[in-house]
């Protein structure tokens, strides 16, 4: 009888570690799709910002995250070309 019990505790020992590496496999991949969906939607902020800039609306949100960097230096360059396009026009 006792033999029993210790083999049964050897097998929920055992299920609770795979329970344990599922649950941490899962949860890798949630945090994988959750990453991944927010830096699509934040790409997708960009190009909506860009085209805001097409139709001279130069307002810009600020963020900080890790597109902050790319979003100044869109904001930077969009500037320039109309800048150099205005100049263009008055000569």
């Amino acid at each position: 009888m006792i033999r029993k019990l210790s083999l049964l505790s050897e097998e929920l020992d055992i299920g609770w570690i795979e329970m344990l590496y599922i649950f941490w496999i899962i949860s890798l991949g949630l945090l994988y799709y959750f990453l991944e969906s927010r830096k699509k939607n934040r790409i997708n902020e960009l190009i909506y910002l860009i085209e805001k800039m097409k139709n001279r609306d130069y307002k810009i949100p600020m963020k900080q995250d890790d597109f902050s960097i790319l979003e100044d230096k869109i904001y930077k360059l969009f500037i320039e070309i109309v800048e150099a396009k205005e100049m263009g026009r008055k000569k």
